[in-house]
């Protein structure tokens, strides 16, 4: 056991556990390593007007198909269920988008970089 372990109360070792767990959970779902933190936050705000919604997410990817964005999320697109909506953020779903080959509807895409 590290000094600085030893040194936490039981509480604050009981978040640093509960935090570790939600890096395993999120990295189970395919969420990058160097993204973890990132959506940690995302998880944990309650204002989450600033990442795209599924609707969103299809019209980006340029299908109607709820099916084929499920696997996609299960094949590592990255995705966060919060309050039981799917949640993603656009630049994560284009670099997974780009280097997976998953079609990108470009004036979508426009627009969204426009507003």
């Amino acid at each position: 056991m590290s000094l600085s372990w030893e040194n936490l109360t039981l509480d604050e070792r009981r978040r640093r556990v509960e935090i570790a767990d939600e890096k395993y959970r999120l990295l189970m779902r395919g969420v990058p390593h160097d993204d973890l933190e990132r959506w940690l936050v995302y998880e944990q705000a309650e204002d989450t007007k600033h990442m795209l919604k599924t609707n969103d997410v299809l019209a980006l990817l340029d299908t109607q198909n709820t099916k084929r964005l499920a696997a996609y999320r299960k094949a590592g697109m990255p995705a966060v269920m919060i309050k039981g909506v799917w949640h993603y953020d656009m630049e994560l779903v284009l670099d997974w988008a780009t280097k997976n080959g998953a079609p990108i509807n470009r004036r979508v895409l426009r627009a969204y970089s426009g507003a």
